[in-house]
């Protein structure tokens, strides 16, 4: 095995064979999910400009030490004002939200939204986090309703248990509050950490003077031993936020989905108010969420537009494959292996029929001999492969046989695509 000259960045990987296949697996269940919850499928471009995320989560690491800015050729002087700086999106609900705005779709609200694709993050990478993530995500736009947070829950809880991970994660939730509430819990934090500046990590240091809501979901043993008689949220609700998180409570144990309250559960972006989110898993270590979202419905006045409230959640595809059953995600493809080069005209009419009924087929015509076809055709994941020679020219027929049990049978061919069918 030779050396490539090139590889790939770092946190950065390729999805071949198998993994590709398995990613896709995934992703095919994520978009029959979301259809089930009535979502529309949306795509905005890998790049934006670095103000849409320096409005919406400026004081997030994301903003501070995460994202890929792009150099551009400038047409006008680099000093100009009306340079503009572009990055590589880090996060998908802020660009959603910037589309619905400059698409003119405030008038077309309440709107389902779903989108996968990946999201660049520049931090050190590690298990179940890349610095080039592929990311799945729903937005729920245009209702304040306690409801609408219990839906996005329970699609997000369908998805999950439809994975069939090999651990199930549990569900944690809290609330921030509404804006008076997150307002006056901040200053409360802030004030009592406050004395306590020079024993927490350099990392919550920096946040306490920032985003000091941050510090809840710090790593450090120190920053949480601090925080054991931290105020707590709740204690700073107004009567509206008390009701709203009550509803969303109850309503997810009328509905049978259980769940953990945790009072200093956090997200990590600045629009979120209200219901805060998060599916974990043990087995990861640190970087046990695998799911998260909550309520923004200030995310919109933030970019400049009108109150709009949403509620989302996004998951991360690396991470959940870790979860997914290692198994091998076998290919749809059925093989055709002609014989010999005088079965390959017929052959190759015979595939394009197949095509032509709805049957995805890999021509697999290379001169070898048949187990060392066979073996290769199971390598790239084919199950079924479609044997052709000479004399199933001569009796209108075609050799089935299944790579995994073994086992195979002579089948007709103008019953062949239907057969083909059931199987896959």
């Amino acid at each position: 095995m030779t050396t490539a000259v090139f590889q790939t960045p770092r946190g950065m990987h390729d999805a071949l064979g198998v993994t590709f296949r398995r990613k896709a697996s995934l992703l095919k269940i994520f978009h029959q999910t979301a259809h089930l919850f009535g979502c529309q499928g949306v795509e905005t471009p890998l790049v934006e400009e670095r103000g849409l995320f320096e409005r919406s989560v400026a004081l997030s690491d994301i903003v501070m030490k995460e994202m890929f800015q792009l150099e551009t050729r400038r047409e006008k002087e680099p000093t100009s004002q009306n340079t503009k700086h572009y990055v590589l999106r880090p996060e998908g609900t802020a660009p959603l939200m910037r589309a619905m705005l400059q698409n003119g779709l405030t008038q077309r609200l309440p709107l389902r939204w779903c989108y996968d694709g990946p999201m660049f993050r520049y931090d050190r990478p590690q298990k179940g986090r890349l610095r080039q993530f592929h990311q799945v995500g729903i937005e729920l736009l245009g209702s304040d309703s306690f409801l609408m947070d219990v839906e996005a829950i329970q699609c997000a809880a369908h998805f999950l248990k439809k994975l069939n991970l090999s651990e199930q994660p549990t569900l944690f939730i809290n609330s921030l509050g509404d804006v008076e509430s997150r307002m006056a819990y901040k200053a409360a934090l802030q004030a009592f950490l406050q004395p306590y500046e020079k024993e927490l990590s350099p990392e919550s240091q920096a946040r306490l003077h920032t985003n000091p809501l941050r510090i809840l979901d710090s790593k450090s043993t120190a920053d949480q031993a601090l925080l054991k008689e931290a105020p707590l949220v709740a204690d700073f609700f107004t009567k509206e936020a008390t009701a709203f998180f009550e509803n969303v409570c109850q309503t997810l144990q009328d509905v049978g989905i259980a769940f953990k309250h945790d009072p200093k559960l956090v997200r990590g972006l600045d629009y979120y108010t209200q219901t805060a989110f998060e599916f974990k898993v043990a087995s990861l270590g640190a970087q046990d969420t695998v799911l998260g979202g909550g309520r923004f419905d200030g995310l919109s006045q933030l970019l400049g537009g009108p109150a709009i409230p949403g509620v989302g959640w996004a998951a991360g595809v690396e991470r959940l494959l870790l979860l997914m059953p290692q198994e091998e995600v076998r290919s749809s493809l059925v093989a055709f292996l002609p014989l010999a080069s005088e079965d390959v005209l017929e052959g190759l009419k015979q595939a394009a029929l197949l095509r032509a009924q709805g049957v995805p087929l890999l021509w697999l015509s290379q001169p070898a001999a048949l187990p060392k076809r066979l073996k290769k055709a199971h390598q790239q994941g084919i199950t079924f492969v479609l044997i052709f020679g000479g004399q199933e020219r001569a009796e209108g027929c075609i050799q089935l046989k299944d790579l995994e049990s073994g086992t195979q049978q002579k089948l007709p061919l103008d019953a062949l695509a239907s057969h083909l069918k059931t199987l896959l």
